[in-house]
C-alpha cells in the first residue's frame, strides 16, 4: 500500500522517508508490505514511481515501482521492484530489477550488495554468456557473486547477480550490468547510487568510573560500524550498530518542546523528564541505559529539507548519567564538513538566449 503526501495524488517522481499507515504522518508519503502477515514499523522507507498510468475511472493502469525498506533504524535494507501492465524486455527474459537502486553512502563507507535476477520468461532454457559493467562510473560498483555467466536458466527459472556499491566521490553514480546471453542478445540493467556528501563519524570519550561508555574512548566511522542518523526539527537520533556486533548506541538530542533544534548551546538539558520545557539527552549504550541524565549539548550545524526531514547534523554533547561527576562526551557528524566547504564567488554575467527551441546560458568563472 502506498499514498501520496496530505492525501495529495500519486505521481512520478521519488517519495523519501516514508512512513507506514500506522505511524504516518500526514505530511509525509506513507507505504507498507507485509510477507507472512508480517510488517516492518518505525523506520522511514523510500519509494520512487517511475512510470504510473490511470484508467477513466481512476484505476492503475500502468505502473513502474522501486521501493527500499528497512526494519529498524541502521538495520538492512528491503528492495523491491513492482511491474504492472508495462511492456515485457525483449528476447523472452526479464531482469528484475530492471533499475537497481542502493540508499545514499558515505564516502569510506563498506560496499553494500544488492541482488539482481534475470528470469526467464520464455519456453526454452537461455544461456547467459557473460555479464559485465559498464556506463558513467562503473569503477563505483563490482560484481561481488556471478550466479549468471554461464548458466543455462530453465524456462520459469532465474539467475542472480549481487552488484555492491562503494562510492569513490559523493554526487550521483550511474552504471550499468549488462546480462548479455549467447545468442548477442543483451538484457541492460540500470544501477544508481549516490556518494554522500561531507563526513558521517560518532566520537565518544567516557571518564573512568562513567557507567554508559565504562571509561573507554569510541570512535565510529561508515568503515566499522553501521551509522543511522535521523529526525526532525524537533529532534536528532543517531544509532549506531557495531560491525564487530558488540552493541548498539542510540542517542537522542531534542531542543525544549515547541522548539526547534538549531545552532546553539542547550543547556541543562535532562533525559527528557517532566513537561518538556529543557532540552534533552536521552543515550542507550550496549551496557544499558540510565534512569536519569543531565548535560548538555552544542549543536553545530543543522539542515532540514523541504518536508522538515534532516539532511546535515553535527554537534557535541556532554552527559552525566545517574547525575553522577563521571561524564561521557561525544561529537556527532551527520554528513558534516569535511575540508574547506567556502563555497565559491559567484560567477559573472550570466545570461540565457534562446536559440530554436533551446536555452544556452553562458557567463564567466570566478
Amino acid at each position: 500500500m502506498l499514498a501520496g503526501p496530505a492525501g495529495a495524488p500519486l505521481h512520478v517522481g521519488t517519495y523519501e522517508g516514508a512512513a507506514g499507515f500506522a505511524d504516518r504522518d500526514p505530511a509525509r508519503a506513507a507505504f507498507d508490505w507485509s510477507w507472512g502477515g508480517r510488517r516492518c514499523a518505525g523506520a522511514p522507507s523510500r519509494f520512487e514511481i517511475r512510470d504510473l498510468a490511470r484508467g477513466p475511472s481512476g484505476e492503475v493502469t500502468r505502473l513502474w515501482l522501486l521501493f527500499e525498506q528497512h526494519c529498524g533504524y541502521g538495520s538492512d535494507a528491503s528492495y523491491g521492484e513492482i511491474r504492472i501492465g508495462m511492456p515485457p524486455d525483449a528476447g523472452g527474459a526479464v531482469p528484475a530489477p530492471a533499475a537497481a537502486t542502493w540508499p545514499e553512502r558515505a564516502l569510506g563507507a563498506r560496499p553494500l550488495v544488492r541482488p539482481v535476477a534475470l528470469i526467464n520468461t520464455g519456453l526454452v532454457p537461455l544461456t547467459v554468456a557473460r555479464t559485465a559493467l559498464a556506463g558513467t562510473h562503473p569503477g563505483d560498483f563490482a560484481i561481488a557473486a556471478d550466479r549468471c555467466a554461464g548458466a543455462v536458466v530453465a524456462p520459469g527459472a532465474a539467475c542472480t547477480v549481487d552488484l555492491a556499491f562503494a562510492a569513490r566521490r559523493s554526487g550521483p553514480r550511474l552504471a550499468r550490468l549488462d546480462l548479455v546471453e549467447a545468442g548477442g542478445r543483451t538484457h541492460a540493467v540500470a544501477l544508481e547510487a549516490s556518494g554522500a556528501p561531507g563526513q558521517t563519524r560518532v566520537q565518544l570519550r567516557s571518564d573512568r568510573g562513567e557507567l554508559l561508555g565504562g571509561g573507554r574512548s569510541y570512535d565510529f566511522t561508515e568503515a566499522n560500524a553501521r551509522i543511522a542518523t535521523t529526525g526532525d526539527r524537533g529532534e536528532a537520533g543517531t544509532g549506531v550498530t557495531r560491525r564487530d556486533g558488540a552493541g548498539e548506541w542510540l542517542i537522542s538530542l531534542r531542543p525544549p518542546i515547541g522548539d526547534v533544534l538549531t545552532p546553539g548551546r542547550y543547556t541543562d538539558a535532562n533525559r527528557g523528564e517532566g513537561p518538556g520545557l529543557r532540552p534533552s539527552i536521552f543515550i542507550d549504550s550496549p551496557t544499558g541505559t540510565c534512569n536519569t541524565m543531565g548535560g548538555e549539548f552544542t549543536v553545530h550545524a543543522a539542515r532540514y529539507g523541504r518536508d522538515g526531514g534532516l539532511q546535515r547534523f553535527s554537534a557535541d554533547f556532554e552527559a552525566h548519567c545517574e547525575r553522577l561527576a563521571p561524564a561521557l562526551r561525544g561529537t556527532i557528524a551527520f554528513r558534516g564538513p569535511a575540508g574547506d566547504e567556502t563555497a565559491p564567488a559567484p560567477a559573472a554575467g550570466l545570461r540565457a538566449e534562446r536559440s530554436g527551441g533551446r536555452v544556452i546560458a553562458r557567463w564567466s568563472d570566478p
